[in-house]
């Protein structure tokens, strides 16, 4: 295909730094990969003398590809790869001057959690933080380039979790010891070749002199510590070429900064910014729609996609009246154009994987193959599975690992050697791991050869499990496990487990209680989850819907893009725009701008009236702020309809919905919201992080509220939710 006018502008320019604006869908890549092949054809360079830099290795595979497909040329010669490789490539050369081996170790996530748990373990603060959370905070620290001399002086920047340990000794000890083992952890590739260009004037200069072409892509998306390491190899280099879009700059959260993109022609006073504007990919519609939405933004460039492909059809805008109903839609739609596409040209993209549950239940009943792209299905979440266990034990005594699972999740203080004499002891008696234990508690099981704070925990268990499955005949199961994960203390040994994942997995587990509450019995609801965990082939057919948060589905494209959940508080995120403000706002309008643009022809956005995502509360819900400003403009490119009333009247299980949180439960009844969330003195209001709540005072734009946990605070009316009861 020939390169539009802009494009060949692109690729024609050399001389001064450049800019590229690529809009999405207006064929960035083949921009790159034609410069390149341009370079080497008219002998400008030879191939080590250019290097082009990306994210992915599969961004960076394709580029190859694309430029080998232009020019006869092997692979090897040029320097084409994610930032990670080309800093490797210099390390292997000089990680000696660094105190390294040249051939030292890269350590993987889970080598990299073993050396941070015997570093706390010899600083015997073990028990303070786990090992995710000091992985992620080194993470951030190294992003930053901030080494374990300087962290005292700027720990006061980053969360209060950091600071009530002692994360510099931490830092500190964890460098040491990858020293000692001669390795370097993903992020060091980056954080050491940096320290080594800057230490080393000699070697900085030498890839200065090489590199006569830069070339960078998806530029929108670095963090401080690569534009310090593409200044360094650039140096006074005219012929950089920075290729990216503002309006998908959607990683803020892990450490992308978008000023670097924004700040281009500042930073570079001579650099030529070049606009591709044209896209290959989407209806005219769509791209209407995503232009409306993006321009709200105040941090961009400023750009308007347009199409010369006339077929289009309407954006369809709906609203419904819970998730369920939601779910239901989409797989009817799907149904409808079936005879016409495959199941792949479908794909569902929602804000936070906890939106699936609903989406796979309404699949599973439809019959409909899918996948989950990026993430586990519900049922196969570590959380989920260990609350599963639990009900299972409830009804049969059979499911050895589903006792298993029970007798470590949480830990009791029962290792493999006392399990496996248990399970020794059942095959003996010619019995389950279950009967054993609960006749254990009963007494009647014998005596075995464990330590006596083991046999304490299982007796204890038994006894337990006795008594859960005595009160299940009174009592209704959501009720009965949300009593056991109290007893069990389940929360707090999440907490220890993975803080960086709470939130996420609260969130889950309230999912689940609220489906629990569809069902009379524990073998009802485990047979509908063998019927939701039993089509493997599903997940693995090439013919199959795509389901997958939007941040997932950066890059991709489709046919069919189907948006649930538009919901305020949802999308944009509570914690977001609580965090970070006007600037998290526009990150989430870039979110849903990228979102829009994965769709090809057909493209449907919807909210709900009810939303079942607080915390597990039933709350009424309000329609995402992004859908009032797409509306706001609507024209003929924009269908919208109200589905919600419709079934309303026809909706069996608006009920008290229970939810477990915060160690305790509470029970809501909601109805639909009357008009506006203007807040006064006795109203109950939800937030995202503080729970429940009572107003007891307003100024102006400003609740004050006293929440169930005791506190009172001051917030924000935009970051509340008024309940009604």
């Amino acid at each position: 295909m020939k390169l539009n006018k802009a494009q060949e502008e692109a690729v024609n320019h050399f001389g001064s730094p450049l800019l590229v604006l690529a809009g999405a869908g207006s064929g960035k890549t083949r921009v790159i990969t034609t410069k390149i092949a341009k370079i080497l054809e008219q002998q400008l360079a030879m191939p080590s003398q250019i290097l082009a830099v990306t994210f992915t290795n599969k961004a960076a595979n394709e580029m190859l590809e694309r430029v080998q497909n232009i020019i006869n040329i092997e692979g090897r010669y040029l320097n084409i790869g994610t930032f990670h490789r080309m800093a490797l490539k210099i390390l292997r050369r000089y990680a000696d001057l660094l105190g390294y081996t040249k051939n030292f170790t890269i350590l993987d996530t889970s080598d990299q959690k073993k050396v941070i748990t015997d570093t706390l373990k010899r600083l015997e603060i073990n028990d303070a933080v786990n090992a995710q959370t000091i992985s992620g905070f080194i993470s951030k620290v190294k992003e930053k380039f901030i080494k374990p001399n300087e962290l005292d002086s700027v720990l006061h920047n980053f969360p209060d979790v950091y600071t009530r340990v002692e994360m510099v000794k931490i830092y500190e000890e964890y460098q040491k010891e990858l020293k000692r083992l001669d390795a370097m952890d993903f992020d060091d590739l980056l954080f050491n070749c940096v320290d080594l260009l800057l230490k080393n004037d000699e070697i900085r200069n030498s890839y200065q002199n090489l590199f006569k072409y830069i070339l960078i892509d998806e530029y929108q998306d670095i963090n401080g510590l690569q534009q310090k390491w593409i200044k360094l190899i650039a140096g006074n280099n005219q012929n950089i070429t920075c290729v990216g879009d503002d309006d998908q700059s959607i990683y803020g959260w892990r450490g992308s900064d978008i000023s670097y993109i924004l700040g281009f022609n500042k930073e570079n006073s001579n650099a030529k910014v070049i606009k591709l504007e044209q896209n290959y990919r989407s209806s005219k519609d769509i791209l209407s729609v995503a232009s409306k939405l993006i321009q709200n933004n105040a941090g961009r460039h400023g750009k308007t996609l347009w199409t010369d492909v006339e077929e289009t059809y309407k954006v369809k805008i709906d609203i419904h009246y819970d998730s369920k109903s939601e779910a239901k839609y989409i797989t009817g739609k799907i149904q409808e154009f079936r005879h016409r596409y495959e199941y792949k040209d479908f794909a569902i993209l929602v804000r936070t994987i906890r939106q699936t549950r609903a989406i796979e239940e309404a699949m599973v009943f439809a019959g409909i193959p899918y996948k989950i792209i990026g993430g586990l299905r519900f049922y196969e979440r570590k959380e989920v599975k260990d609350i599963l266990a639990y009900i299972k034990i409830l009804v049969s005594s059979e499911d050895d690992l589903a006792t298993e699972r029970v007798l470590t999740t949480p830990k009791r203080g029962l290792g493999e050697t006392t399990i496996s004499k248990l399970y020794e002891q059942a095959r003996t008696q010619n019995t389950n791991l279950l009967t054993m234990l609960t006749t254990l508690a009963s007494g009647f099981g014998g005596e075995i050869e464990i330590p006596k704070r083991a046999y304490s925990a299982l007796i204890l268990l038994g006894g337990q499990i006795l008594k859960w499955r005595e009160s299940l005949q009174a009592n209704t199961l959501v009720n009965i496990i949300k009593s056991i994960l109290k007893e069990i203390e389940y929360e707090d040994y999440l907490k220890k487990d993975d803080e960086t994942s709470f939130e996420q997995r609260i969130e889950n587990i309230n999912e689940l209680l609220i489906t629990l509450e569809s069902f009379e019995t524990a073998e009802e609801f485990l047979d509908y989850v063998s019927l939701a965990t039993s089509i493997d082939d599903m997940e693995n057919a090439s013919d199959s819907i795509s389901i997958m948060t939007i941040h997932a589905s950066k890059g991709l494209e489709f046919p069919f893009i189907f948006l649930p959940g538009w919901n305020q508080g949802l999308f944009p995120s509570d914690r977001t725009v609580e965090e970070s403000g006007t600037t998290g706002i526009e990150e989430e309008r870039r979110l849903a701008y990228v979102a829009i643009t994965r769709a090809r022809e057909r493209l449907y956005i919807s909210s709900t009236k009810l939303s079942f995502i607080k915390q597990g509360f039933s709350l009424s819900s309000e329609k995402s702020m992004f859908l009032d400003e797409i509306l706001e403009l609507a024209d003929d490119s924009i269908e919208f309809t109200d589905n919600s009333s419709s079934f309303q009247n026809d909706y069996s299980s608006f009920r008290k919905q229970q939810s477990w949180s915060n160690g305790g439960f509470t029970q809501e009844k909601t109805t639909i919201p009357q008009n506006g969330n203007t807040f006064f003195i006795g109203n109950l209001v939800s937030h995202s992080k503080f729970g429940i709540g009572t107003v007891t005072k307003v100024t102006g734009t400003l609740v004050t509220v006293k929440f169930t946990a005791g506190d009172e605070k001051t917030i924000r009316e935009d970051f509340l939710v008024k309940k009604y009861i």
